[in-house]
């Protein structure tokens, strides 16, 4: 085989390799993006005993952007597994997930400072 045509099936198999590594970064994020959608919301129960010493603005400000952050990080995850079709980069997806567990991480505590005055 020549070096040319040797080089360009290395390469479909880099890509290919690197489209199931985005795909597996894509799931994980999936899941991660579920699970802390269900904690934000699950830690805004600790309203229902504060009545009206809860900062109502930051809990709502809490849940509305965990689930922008979520929605946003695997809309470009997606979009990004799209665009690049010939080099996906596995890595976007893990950067994606990354931002989500912190910003749930800012999420949970905006929530307990707004409902523990």
């Amino acid at each position: 085989m020549p070096r040319a045509a040797r080089d360009v099936t290395e390469l479909g198999a880099i890509a290919a390799g690197n489209r199931a590594k985005a795909v597996l970064w894509i799931l994980l994020q999936t899941g991660v993006s579920l699970v802390s959608c269900a904690l934000v919301v699950f830690s805004t129960l600790s309203a229902a005993g504060c009545g009206d010493g809860c900062d109502y603005g930051t809990l709502s400000f809490a849940v509305h952007s965990a689930f922008t952050v979520c929605g946003g990080a695997f809309v470009a995850s997606i979009a990004s597994l799209i665009l690049l079709r010939r080099r996906p980069l596995w890595w976007l997806p893990a950067i994606a997930t990354g931002v989500v567990i912190l910003w749930t991480v800012v999420a949970v505590v905006l929530v307990h400072i707004a409902t523990h005055p």
